[in-house]
């Protein structure tokens, strides 16, 4: 139970996405805004996050079981196994909490950063805003480097990254870990740590790349697309577009790939080649990940306060709109409840 569904970060999801516009269940009102994606359990509760610095298990009516504080805001999204949840923070730490009652079984602490206030290079570089990728007996993530920790938060390996990694860790079939960088790089290192190759963008790379097929796609703020061989880091296309992307691209199972962009856009790219196959014109920027289900629809937030559903030709089937900006992605839990967070601080569940 993790971000995007998984290590290889496609975004899908193993529920239908309803054709007709869901209602709201309830509403849980968490704190300031919600970045990250929630994390549905199986019995029904959510975990979730606000950037307030407050991590929160909802039950499955919306009452807080509990809530526990990092430190620092929180944009990345909780990943659970076992019983433990993995979430870090401003606070420039990974923490892992007991699932039952949210106490704090470990911290790490990131690199070698001032515990300064401010913006900038050194106050941002050790923030653990990426999401945690669990795969075996390993955590990774990513901040100033690449970490690898055993689950009793020891640390395996720690390969150095040249600027802030705010994007979450892919990992392949073969066990390489992929990783994007402020500095505009997306990193391929093997599973006992060793760099493996680097491609360089021309501007900073926040999303999370997606692992399809053996190629690595992924995008940027210098307005483009990315489709990698996955071995050797070798350029098969790029798709321009008009403003940044900060979106993680969803693939459909018949390889579609859909992916939001800051010029208003929701596109649906053939994977394979990177032709545009549609293009949704929204109101305002698309930071959401889509999710898309095994029939090829799509469900993807927006700044517009707007939850869209997309059909795989990328007709509209409808729109829901919500208390504000929708920045994270929508996640399905049990019976297809639809959980989803918003910049007015509400957890939702619809269905």
């Amino acid at each position: 139970q993790m971000f995007r569904g998984g290590v290889a970060r496609l975004g899908r999801t193993a529920s239908s996405i309803p054709s007709k516009a869901p209602r709201i269940l309830w509403r849980a009102r968490l704190g300031r805004a919600i970045y990250a994606a929630p994390r549905p359990l199986l019995d029904g509760s959510v975990i979730a996050a606000s950037i307030d610095g407050r991590i929160h298990r909802v039950g499955a009516r919306g009452r807080v079981l509990w809530t526990r504080h990092l430190g620092g805001a929180i944009f990345t999204t909780p990943a659970v196994a076992g019983r433990s949840v993995f979430a870090g923070s401003d606070a420039d730490r990974m923490a892992a909490l007991d699932l039952r009652d949210g106490h704090v079984r470990w911290t790490f602490r990131l690199g070698r950063c001032v515990d300064v206030p401010g913006v900038g290079p050194e106050t941002v570089r050790c923030d653990a805003d990426s999401s945690a990728a669990v795969a075996g007996e390993t955590v990774y993530f990513g901040g100033d480097a690449l970490y690898a920790l055993a689950l009793d938060g020891s640390q395996r390996f720690r390969v150095e990254l040249p600027d802030h990694a705010q994007s979450s860790p892919a990992i392949g079939e073969d066990g390489t870990i992929y990783i994007a960088t402020r500095a505009g790089t997306l990193h391929a290192v093997s599973k006992d740590g060793k760099p493996r190759w680097t491609f360089n963008a021309k501007w900073q790379c926040e999303g999370t790349p997606a692992l399809w097929r053996g190629r690595v796609y992924f995008g940027c703020d210098d307005r483009q697309i990315y489709a990698l061989d996955a071995r050797s880091g070798k350029k098969l296309w790029q798709y321009g577009v008009r403003a940044p992307v900060r979106a993680s691209p969803a693939i459909t199972e018949q390889g579609l790939l859909v992916i939001g962009t800051y010029d208003h856009r929701v596109l649906g790219l053939d994977a394979a080649s990177g032709a545009l196959r549609w293009a949704f014109q929204a109101a305002a920027p698309v930071q959401a990940s889509a999710v898309v289900d095994a029939a090829g629809r799509a469900l993807v937030g927006c700044r517009d306060d707007h939850l869209y559903a997309f059909a795989p030709d990328g007709a509209e089937l409808w729109r829901l709109q919500l208390g504000g900006d929708i920045d994270g992605e929508a996640v399905f839990g049990e019976r297809g409840v639809i959980y989803v967070g918003a910049d007015d601080g509400v957890l939702y569940a619809l269905r």
